[in-house]
């Protein structure tokens, strides 16, 4: 969550599938604030440690948010279209979800 609303969400389906999924997001998360949040947790019995994901600027006011994504003020990868329109959620994994713009066609 961040400004209480989701960065990403787990499948709905049933329990063994929410794990595995989880582990993946866990493994390789899609969202760069869930990547800056994991970065931040130390690895038990890993012999390196990744490199720390800084956001950058102060968090936005929660009583008087931005316009378009809430993150956007600290997202590295923010576009235009960040600024201004809110993302509806999208499947970046198998059944995970995140906010997302779709990426335009080429």
């Amino acid at each position: 969550m961040t400004r209480g609303r989701p960065a990403t969400l787990p499948p709905r389906e049933p329990a063994q599938d929410v794990l595995l999924a989880i582990a993946e997001l866990l493994a390789m998360p899609a969202h760069p604030y869930t990547r800056a949040l994991r970065s931040a947790v130390p690895e038990v019995g890993a012999s390196t440690r990744s490199a720390r994901i800084v956001l950058h600027g102060e968090p936005p006011d929660a009583t008087s948010p931005p316009p378009g994504c809430v993150f956007h003020p600290r997202c590295p990868l923010a576009i235009d279209r960040c600024r201004a329109e809110v993302p509806v959620l999208a499947e970046v994994l198998a059944g995970i979800e995140m906010p997302a713009h779709p990426a335009p066609a080429s």
